[in-house]
């Protein structure tokens, strides 16, 4: 049992570990509609674990037009899966990223208790 969080059989890593394996399987992914073709890549991030199972990466937007960035984290905590997304046209700092998911997940573990 993790300090501060309450004991759970619904467990949610295993899910967290499926969309892990499902976006190793298919990590680029193209779209063409009216003329218009988007590129998506996704790329895992290095992350701390925050909980029982924790997942970032970062997908990557192309069009003729623009790119753009997001990263995402999610964090499995008991039956719970968490998630802290960021989208920009450059990325946000890793520490920045970090420190906003951990005071999240204080946050997160706080309502717990209550």
């Amino acid at each position: 049992m993790r300090p501060g969080w309450p004991e759970d059989d619904d467990a949610q890593g295993n899910k967290v570990q499926a969309i892990a394996k499902a976006l190793t399987e298919c990590s680029t992914i193209k779209s063409t509609e009216n003329g218009q073709t988007a590129t998506l890549t996704l790329n895992g991030l290095s992350f701390p674990n925050l909980g029982d199972q924790t997942l970032a990466l970062r997908a990557n937007v192309k069009t003729q037009e623009i790119e753009a960035v997001s990263d995402m984290v999610f964090v499995a905590v008991g039956h719970n899966i968490v998630s802290f997304t960021t989208v920009g046209l450059q990325p946000m700092k890793g520490a920045d990223l970090e420190k906003i998911a951990r005071t999240g997940m204080t946050k997160v573990a706080q309502a717990a208790k209550n």
